[in-house]
């Protein structure tokens, strides 16, 4: 996933954070907000399909 300049947990949340005035929709304002406030190696480890510890 491309987001912007640089790469990483930081860059994907000011992805998040600065795409947000551009959602339309309610649920759509609850994924980035959930988003934002799961931490990023939470992030990776759903990606990863591994389980919480």
């Amino acid at each position: 996933m491309e987001t912007g300049t640089g790469s990483g947990p930081t860059a994907l949340t000011r992805w998040i954070a600065n795409s947000r005035r551009r959602l339309t929709t309610e649920s759509a304002h609850e994924i980035a907000d959930a988003m934002l406030a799961t931490g990023s190696l939470d992030r990776l480890r759903a990606a990863l399909g591994e389980k919480p510890s």
